[in-house]
């Protein structure tokens, strides 16, 4: 269906000209393969084809028609295409509130009333089947996003109508499932969600947004619960995982380092040198003296 007075929305201050958009279609071949950092928390649905995700440390992943992925910001993984795939993207990039009664950081209640401990081999990942009402859904914004629509607003209110679908068309104990990682908010959880999933993290930021706080306000809790700052912490953890990768393990240097979110070879390097007195070939070879 054709847009009326389509130049006219493309010229709206609210049209959405970013590279990631709140909301996106995507049409990926088959074969296409990548490695794919994710910058914010996103939820894929996928409308057809399918997906194969490879993780580091866990079983692989397939998304297939009618499946909807939520990924954590901050996680980093290997797809390929095993089919001509269209996926839709929702990108939370904010906390969301509906109403009064109703917001991602309500479902937190459930999530403790419950007691619910995620297990040491979780995924880094949550998935749920699209029932008839989001299916449907899903079809008409992707609709919307073929014939050009980009407004900011209309993105705004896409988010919000998931959210509201999933709180009337899914099971309590499905949707804390789901939005795990979008609810964490308590000092145990905040602390379990660190211990856990630090790693897969490139800077405080990343992480900071992963539990819905800015920096400032996340690096103040974490210093209350870890007694130390975030990037402190986290650069002595890192030194050790990759000490650990490195001596332990048969995985490429390249890999490793992807892993850990250095952006090339020699940035790794830099680390490995300043933090553990050695170059990581040397590392490897066993003559690093740090950690």
């Amino acid at each position: 269906m054709e847009i009326i007075d389509k130049h006219l929305h493309e010229k709206c201050f609210h049209f959405d000209k970013s590279e990631l958009p709140l909301v996106e279609l995507i049409t990926a071949p088959k074969g296409k393969n990548s490695n794919l950092p994710i910058r914010t928390n996103e939820i894929v649905f996928f409308l057809e084809g399918e997906l194969r995700f490879v993780f580091s440390d866990l079983p692989e992943y397939v998304g297939r028609k009618g499946h909807m992925v939520l990924l954590p910001a901050g996680g980093r993984y290997y797809f390929e295409t095993l089919e001509d795939t269209v996926m839709l993207i929702l990108r939370i990039t904010k906390p969301i509130q509906i109403c009064e009664n109703l917001s991602i950081e309500k479902f937190y209640h459930h999530f403790s009333a419950n007691k619910k401990k995620p297990n040491k081999n979780m995924p880094r990942f949550s998935t749920l089947d699209m029932n008839e009402r989001i299916w449907h859904f899903v079809e008409g914004v992707a609709n919307c996003l073929t014939d050009g629509v980009r407004c900011c607003g209309y993105f705004d209110l896409v988010v919000k109508e998931f959210i509201l679908m999933l709180s009337v068309y899914y099971s309590k104990k499905e949707i804390c499932d789901f939005l795990y990682y979008l609810s964490l908010s308590e000092d145990t959880v905040f602390e379990e969600h660190v211990r856990r999933q630090w790693h897969i993290y490139k800077n405080v930021e990343e992480i900071a947004e992963s539990v819905w706080m800015t920096p400032r306000k996340f690096s103040d809790k974490f210093k209350v619960v870890f007694g130390q700052t975030p990037y402190s912490w986290m650069k002595e953890n890192r030194a050790k995982l990759i000490k650990k990768e490195l001596t332990t393990t048969d995985k490429l240097i390249k890999q490793i380092a992807f892993e850990q979110g250095f952006e090339n070879k020699s940035q790794f390097t830099k680390f490995c040198k300043k933090e553990l007195g050695a170059n990581p070939t040397e590392i490897r070879a066993g003559k690093s003296q740090h950690v």
